[in-house]
């Protein structure tokens, strides 16, 4: 328990520096005339794996946020993706990908989209298979509602349960239905 403990606390710690370690580099490399923008990132971990997995692959294609912008109506909205193939498994025991980074809103997020995209392996044995993703699947996660300002920074986390989203549908057939947990940290300056 001791150790799980103190794991959190240095997760917790390491993306909180992530977060403002990103909102540095924001200022240092965007210019923007509008002073009133906030930052939010995002990454991604996998809770620990305890099957018989050795990769399981996701094709992160997109993160968008339905936003209400100040004095505007509310919609999605995609932030800056680092798109690409991650292994769920090398993210663990605290080791996360920043998927977002630094992203400038300034208004009410409300929830969080992921978008994958097609390429979604399993490897088992040594050997890769497709994982299918339900036809239309998208992950919509309520969030609550959070003010993003030249004041604050979000940073969201989200957290997969491998084995929970691996399912074996058949004869060397895999599912992938993403079971997430969100966690947040908002900073406020």
């Amino acid at each position: 328990m001791q150790l799980k403990k103190i794991i959190f606390i240095v997760t917790g710690a390491l993306c909180a520096f992530a977060v403002l370690n990103s909102c540095k580099k924001i200022k240092d490399t965007v210019i923007t005339p509008n002073k009133n923008l906030g930052y939010i990132s995002s990454s991604i971990d996998c809770v620990d794996s305890l099957g018989t997995y050795q990769q399981i692959n996701i094709d992160i294609q997109k993160v968008s946020v339905y936003f209400l912008s100040d004095g505007g109506t509310p919609s999605w909205i995609d932030l800056p993706t680092k798109s690409g193939i991650y292994d769920l498994l090398k993210f663990q025991n605290g080791i996360n990908a920043l998927i977002v980074n630094g992203a400038r809103l300034s208004g009410v997020v409300s929830q969080i989209r992921l978008v994958l995209g097609n390429n979604n392996t399993v490897m088992v044995n040594n050997i890769v298979y497709k994982l299918s993703l339900p036809k239309g699947w998208q992950t919509d996660m309520v969030i609550g509602n959070y003010k993003i300002d030249e004041y604050t920074s979000l940073g969201v986390f989200l957290h997969f349960d491998a084995d929970k989203s691996v399912v074996q549908s058949g004869a060397n057939m895999y599912d992938f239905i993403p079971i997430i947990k969100t966690s947040f940290t908002l900073c406020i300056s």
